[in-house]
């Protein structure tokens, strides 16, 4: 997700830049099937039929087949191929059939991974999820698998450095061969956390949070979206069906950190933030090379929270069109940038990078 007071829009701001109308004056299910079928096509992404109706106002279709005969019944909204959607000015995509099965197995092994005890940084760990593609259920065969954390206060630099210890070991040691590039791309202690969903940011934000999908504390979580009922708002159906928890651990004991560890993490964070600032840079620097402008993103270090905020995402929240640049420059070979979304935080194309 976008740093909170930077460039996520509320929900007012999001229904009334150009091609959205006002919602007093707007079908809702129309402008929500138009919002998401134009996220779909700026971040190159096919959505299923059926993933639809959850993001769909209480007062749309329940179903997919309801939405089918919706979709007939409002021409010039979004086109339907077979079970796939997009946009009306798109061109027919052959979605690939492999993706949602390639999530799923990234979840099973993000729950292997991390879900037992003793797994990385899980003493100061509350919440573990994935996020990105595979939460979308869209993983595409060059994605990483987006994580996000929440962890204790004054624990967060010294989470990621023991996290991103272990997982640099497990290459080295060539262990867990089969696993996909784990990306630790948003990362809150528990204040900063609720500061950040405290706030109505709009449908993209809440789409974000309520898909994301449990490894480690899916009570907490459920206890987070239930303190901030702007989320149940914008998305009701999500709402209520967010965290059947299937094979998630709950969280471990509360246990406040010592000072050693307070400390520790206050020495980490400025060795750890500008090693990923510069990492950033770099990374940013061979996207441009590339030729991927627009796959570059922000990396936003405080000692409460780490993201990775990529600006395509942020322009889209903020009702920026995409430029043309950006246009000209992506192409289906590029490399997928699944899930048209954050993780909440929407991930760079190889952020994995940052992690060596």
């Amino acid at each position: 997700m976008a740093p909170p007071g930077e460039t996520i829009p509320t929900t007012a701001a999001l229904s009334t830049h150009p091609g959205h109308a006002t919602p007093s004056t707007a079908d809702p299910v129309r402008e929500r099937v138009r919002e998401l079928a134009d996220v779909a096509s700026q971040f190159h992404v096919s959505l299923e039929l059926e993933d639809l109706v959850p993001l769909l106002p209480n007062t749309g279709p329940a179903d997919a087949g309801s939405l089918r005969d919706w979709i007939r019944a409002h021409p010039g909204v979004i086109e339907v191929d077979g079970r796939w959607v997009r946009g009306p000015t798109e061109a027919p995509r052959s979605p690939d059939p492999d993706r949602r099965a390639r999530a799923e197995q990234y979840w099973q092994r993000a729950l292997e991974r991390f879900a037992s005890p003793g797994a990385p940084g899980d003493r100061w760990l509350r919440f573990l999820g994935v996020t990105g593609s595979a939460a979308y259920r869209d993983a595409g065969p060059t994605d990483d698998c987006d994580l996000m954390a929440i962890v204790r206060p004054g624990t967060l630099w010294a989470y990621l450095a023991w996290t991103f210890l272990s997982l640099r070991l497990d290459r080295i040691r060539g262990e867990r061969q089969g696993d996909p590039i784990w990306c630790l791309n948003y990362v809150l202690d528990e204040r900063a956390v609720q500061r950040e969903y405290s706030q109505a940011r709009g449908f993209l934000f809440a789409r974000e949070a309520l898909t994301v999908r449990p490894v480690v504390g899916p009570g907490e979580y459920r206890q987070l979206l239930d303190r901030n009922g702007w989320l149940r708002q914008e998305l009701p159906r999500l709402y209520a069906s967010w965290g059947s928890g299937e094979g998630a651990r709950q969280g471990p004991a509360h246990s406040p950190p010592g000072p050693g560890i307070r400390c520790l993490n206050g020495l980490l964070f400025p060795i750890l933030a500008t090693y990923l600032q510069v990492k950033g840079l770099w990374v940013n620097h061979q996207l441009r090379r590339a030729g991927q402008a627009s796959h570059c993103f922000r990396t936003l270090t405080r000692p409460s929270r780490m993201a990775l905020a990529t600006m395509a995402f942020e322009r889209r929240a903020a009702g920026r069109p995409r430029s043309a640049t950006e246009d000209r420059q992506w192409s289906p070979t590029d490399g997928d940038y699944g899930g048209a979304a954050t993780g909440p935080t929407p991930p760079p194309p190889s952020p994995q990078s940052l992690q060596r």
